[in-house]
This record gives structure tokens, sequence and C-alpha cells, in this order.
């Protein structure tokens, strides 16, 4: 694409100070009207709003994609430009190419709406085809579909993120049909697929772990495993033991289950998350799912894990809401992947003090430590 390629065939209808009304369609005036009318929606967006970090999805933006420029994609820019200036759009939206083998474009953000279009649709549509793709994901700024769409996306995510995760209730081996629990328990990888982790304040022998509990009970499509040995580290053993505080920097441990007679190990069942030593957590956008003790399925909530610390020693924090009484042993997932990068515990023992703030103890070498003996037990 070169500059002369996007010469106009014919002068460009420009429209000052148009309302998104001239161009919306019937059905989606009355969708919109009949969602503004609904009593108390603004303040279900705005509390829905508020469990995202904006600002951290728009530092990824740049660090992930290319920022459409003079410089990089001048010709698109121009285009870009163009468009707004049809539109009249005071404020011009930042737009970014992606790298991806799918043909795609969306505009996303509250605050501060971008757009972004995929590589391959760049290469794969004409000038004129683009410059209507470019066209279309600004109408939707005009139009302030941006926010329902960003909304709509970030619980879709949400969703995809914590919905597969591999956890479970945890709680003491009780009489047949009691199934009380305590904590939150998560399968994580391991040559012989039967190591769960959790935090070591939650662990102890004769206990069993419900994957994926549900309504109060367990899923028969996943089954029930009981507790045949506990890897708790020394060190936190040794912390309790010397201090009166609720901030275990080594509260994190591994049981070895094992299933019901004939069935299959949990992480044939369940899959496995992969733990990662020594996360930096800069800014991450994470989400972490448990049980409450109140509630009869998994809670979940999203937000950015970055490391704090605290006299001498290192924690993972994720300030979101919903994860209380039963969710210790939380895992910390990393959006869209495999990777864990916390678990509820550690500081304020996982965070009893200040409800929407959670913590866990940093996956350092001690961690690793003791990960590597789980694996290792038969």
């Amino acid at each position: 694409m070169t500059e002369s390629d996007v010469q106009q065939s014919a002068p460009r209808v420009r429209f000052p100070g148009i309302s998104p009304r001239a161009y919306e369609h019937p059905a989606d005036k009355g969708a919109m009207a009949t969602l503004r009318a609904v009593p108390g929606v603004g303040d279900v967006l705005k509390i829905a709003n508020g469990l995202w970090n904006e600002r951290a999805e728009r530092l990824y933006a740049v660090a992930s994609y290319v920022r459409v420029s003079e410089t990089q994609f001048p010709v698109i820019n121009r285009m870009h430009k163009e468009s707004a200036e049809i539109l009249d759009l005071r404020n011009v939206p930042k737009l970014y190419v992606a790298r991806s083998p799918e043909a795609n474009a969306y505009t996303i953000g509250i605050d501060e709406p971008f757009i972004v279009l995929t590589s391959t649709l760049v290469e794969s549509l004409d000038n004129e085809a683009l410059r209507f793709v470019i066209g279309h994901e600004q109408g939707h700024v005009l139009s302030g579909h941006a926010v329902l769409l960003t909304l709509l996306q970030r619980l879709l995510n949400l969703q995809a993120s914590v919905q597969w995760v591999p956890i479970g209730a945890l709680g003491p081996d009780a009489q047949p049909g009691r199934y009380p629990h305590s904590c939150t328990a998560a399968v994580v990888h391991s040559p012989h697929h039967n190591v769960i982790m959790t935090a070591a304040h939650c662990l102890h022998p004769n206990m069993k772990f419900y994957p994926h509990f549900n309504h109060g009970k367990p899923d028969s499509a996943y089954g029930t495993y009981t507790v045949k040995a506990v890897i708790i580290p020394t060190e936190y053993v040794n912390y309790e033991e010397s201090h009166q505080d609720k901030n275990n920097p080594y509260d994190f441990a591994f049981a070895v289950v094992q299933p019901e007679p004939n069935k299959k190990n949990v992480e044939d069942r369940t899959g496995a998350l992969y733990p990662v030593v020594n996360p930096t957590a800069p800014n991450t956008p994470t989400s972490i799912g448990g049980y409450n003790q109140n509630s009869p399925n998994m809670s979940s909530c999203r937000g950015t894990a970055r490391l704090v610390e605290w006299s001498q020693y290192r924690y993972v924090r994720v300030d979101c809401n919903g994860m209380n009484g039963g969710t210790s042993g939380s895992p910390f997932v990393v959006d869209n992947t495999r990777n864990v990068i916390g678990l509820m515990g550690g500081f304020d023992r996982g965070g009893d003090s200040t409800p929407g703030r959670n913590y866990s103890a940093h996956f350092s070498t001690i961690f690793a430590k003791y990960y590597a003996q789980a694996q290792n037990h038969s």
C-alpha cells in the first residue's frame, strides 16, 4: 500500500456535527433505549467497569501492538484521520495493528476508546474496504458503543479465564453425603497427574478434594479425591512458630491425591495449571477463582497483579472483590493462559483484614523446591 493508493476517486462527503441517530439502525436505537431504561443499569455498569484497570489495557496495546502513525502505516494513518474528519470526531481514537492470523477489527475502552486492526485484516482488504472498516469502528466510538462492547468483552474474557480452571473445594473427610469445605485448591501439572496446590494454612491429612465443586457437592463428572500425602514447607512451620503475625511468606503447600477406585488421576480429568517461579507480575491481568463458604458455586474476580514487599519478604497482590472465607488457596491465573503466579494466602492470610485486597506468597525458589518434591512423589 502506497500513498497513491489512498487517493480519493471522488470527493468525500463530510458530516459536521452528525448525530449517531442519523445512521444507527432502528433496532439498535431500540435496544439502547431499552437498556438505558432499566433501573440501576448505570450503577451496575460503573461497578463492572471498576473491576478492570483500563490503563493496563492501554499499556498492553502500546507494548504489544504497532501504533498507526505518520511513520508506521502512514497510509492507514491518513485514512484514519480522513474518516474521523468525515464523522466530525473531535477526539480521534488511537489506532493499532495487532499481529494475528484472524481477520478482525474491534474498538475497546471506556475512558479512552482505541481501535485495533489485525495484521491479517490489513493484508487481506483493499483500500476502500479497509476505509469502510475504520469508519465502522469510529462509528462505534461516536455512538458510545465502545462502553458496552468493552464491558461485554471483559465479562466474556473473565468467564473464559476461569470457567475451565482446574480448581475445587478442599475440606475434611466427612460422613457420606456431607461435603464441608474450608479452602480452595488447584490442580498443578505433575508427572503422575496427581498433585494439587493450596495454602499451607489450609492443608492437613484426612482431607478430600472436590474438583469443580457444584451446588455444594462434588461434580460426578470429576469425582472425589482423597489426600494421600501432604508437602508443607519447613519454612512455613518455622515462621509460624517464631512470629505472631498472619503474614507467612511461605504459605503454600502441595498434596498428592488419589482417585476413587478404578477412576482416572485428577489431572487426566481436569487438566492442570503451570506455576511460574519468581513471577515479576508487572501489571499482569489476572483472574482468581475459588469457593466461598457461603456460596454453592465458584466465585471469581479479575484484577491486575503486582509485587509488594513487607519486612524482607515479597508477595503478589491482586485487587478485586468477591473472594471471602473459603477461598484461601485460590489460584492467581494469568488471563488467557494456564500460568499461575500465586494463590490466596501469605500476607494477612490472603487478605482477611481488607476486602478486595488479595495476597499470595511469592513463588520463590523455595516454592520451586517443594513443588519438585510433590512432582517426584509417587
